[in-house]
């Protein structure tokens, strides 16, 4: 792989077309520049320039080093675009959760799906154990449990909170303010 610092040196040597522009631009000595450029032609095993006095002329290896640069930027810029455009209605999300939650989030994820045919839902009932390993495993995007998972590269958000119902038969005598006893 090219040294990043010496292709910025080469480029901006190719705008500014003199070293000692190069060398004030990025804040470099004229030495520094020439030894950027030579470390490049030596690491591509090509000569760049033509140096005539203080002018130089670019080679065919440098003419095609600018172009190559110039694709790279082009290529960086359409895919940080393209990250940037990640819309949350197309591609797969995966999801995982416990049966009773899957019951009632599958009837609404179907719904927004078909509203959002380019968006593919993948819903996995699963005990917290196996939600937090598929988490830890990265093989789901997001994953609802009652248990938290406390681990620096998994980010928790509380999304609510539901009473706990007991039933207990009518013919119980337990008091229902006595813990202990409901236990």
């Amino acid at each position: 792989m090219l040294n990043p610092k010496w292709l910025t040196t080469f480029e901006t040597l190719v705008k500014t077309q003199s070293f000692t522009k190069t060398a004030e631009c990025l804040f470099m000595t004229q030495p520094g520049v020439s030894q950027h450029i030579k470390k490049l032609e030596d690491a591509l095993g090509e000569t760049l320039i033509y140096r005539e006095g203080k002018q130089f002329e670019l080679s065919q290896a440098g003419i095609m080093l600018t172009e190559y640069i110039a694709s790279q930027k082009q290529l960086k810029e359409t895919f940080l675009a393209q990250l940037k455009e990640d819309s949350p209605n197309q591609g797969p999300i995966r999801i995982a959760c416990s049966g009773a939650m899957a019951m009632k989030l599958y009837p609404l994820l179907l719904a927004h799906q078909q509203q959002h045919p380019e968006l593919s839902v993948h819903l996995e009932a699963a005990p917290a154990s196996r939600i937090h390993a598929l988490l830890m495993d990265n093989s789901i995007d997001i994953g609802i449990s009652t248990q938290p998972i406390a681990h620096p590269s998994i980010e928790e958000t509380l999304v609510g909170k539901e009473s706990l119902c007991l039933v207990v038969p009518s013919q119980s005598k337990v008091d229902a303010q006595d813990y202990d006893a409901l236990c």
